[in-house]
């Protein structure tokens, strides 16, 4: 299998590893301190986890249930969903995982 790059075309690859709980407390961990909020289309999320997100991905049931809301929770950040998009709000009260 070959692909090639355009020139000046950008290209990410995700070391991200663990549950999808883990990988996206990595990934706000990161949020830089004066985001309120940060946004991200669901393709480019998915692509910064290193992992396909469901479909379901795109309610806000999908990211305040289970492991993943908690850790969000325990963060201190809460989700916006959008069309087409996820929104991490909060200010990241705990740091840490």
């Amino acid at each position: 299998m070959t692909f090639s790059v355009n020139p000046g075309e950008e290209v990410s690859l995700s070391l991200e590893r663990g549950s999808l709980a883990d990988r996206v407390a990595g990934l706000l961990c990161s949020k830089p301190a004066d985001a309120g909020e940060w946004a991200f289309s669901l393709d480019d999320l998915s692509l910064k986890l290193g992992l396909r997100l469901p479909a379901v991905a795109q309610t806000a049931t999908f990211w305040q249930r289970g492991e993943l809301g908690r850790r969000l929770r325990g963060l201190g950040h809460g989700v916006r969903v959008e069309y087409g998009r996820v929104v991490f709000t909060g200010e990241g009260a705990g740091r840490g995982n």
